[in-house]
């Protein structure tokens, strides 16, 4: 089952759509309380990252389901955005970072951007100023195709700085997301960015 699909557009948004789509699934396939809860949990922590993004590019939602085998569904499309533009958002901040990858979500939405870019730029290594939304050491190729929650955490696994290690699990720790999902897959799609949270009830 598929449901409909909602657009989502800059700022203005009204998300309370999103909050009937969930519903309806919960309702159409019987999902129990927990299970519901559960549902609604992820699908607000996918729409919550996206009004940053949503402020320059476009985006839809929807959810999809095979028996127990549930996909929470969110795409960005690309737009006239390129690296010097990004530059001039971030030059804002004193600090010169991007702040809004503080957390595991804020990562995510760390790399769908760079994945955007990678687009803009028809150049992965014009985004060099947010690898460091990455925290890990991976061929670019793997980094602007795809990438895995579950591979993260295997990548985790094998880091070596300790410090960094513990700052990143307990990230995880902390995520709703990370703790509820099966897995979330990020990853190209001609010229959007498909996040995909999956999840098995």
């Amino acid at each position: 089952m598929k449901t409909e699909v909602c657009k989502l557009k800059g700022k203005g948004n009204d998300f309370s759509l999103v909050e009937k789509i969930v519903e309806k699934t919960a309702v159409y396939n019987d999902l129990g309380k927990k299970q519901g809860l559960q549902l609604r949990l992820l699908s607000e922590e996918l729409v919550g990252m996206l009004p940053e993004l949503l402020n320059r590019y476009s985006g839809e939602f929807w959810i999809e389901n095979e028996g127990n085998n549930y996909e929470i569904h969110a795409t960005v499309t690309s737009a006239v955005y390129n690296s010097e533009e990004r530059n001039k958002v971030m030059s804002i901040s004193s600090s010169g970072k991007n702040v809004a990858t503080v957390g595991f979500m804020g990562k995510v939405r760390g790399i769908v951007d760079a994945m955007l870019l990678s687009m803009a730029d028809a150049d992965p290594m014009s985004v060099a100023p947010v690898m460091d939304a990455y925290y890990l050491d991976c061929p670019n190729d793997m980094l602007f195709s795809t990438w895995s929650l579950e591979r993260y955490r295997m990548e985790l696994q094998q880091l070596n700085e300790t410090e960094k290690k513990e700052e990143y699990w307990d990230e995880l720790e902390k995520s709703i997301v990370a703790n509820l999902a099966d897995d979330v897959i990020v990853g190209i799609n001609g010229r959007e960015v498909d996040i995909v949270i999956k999840k098995k009830f």
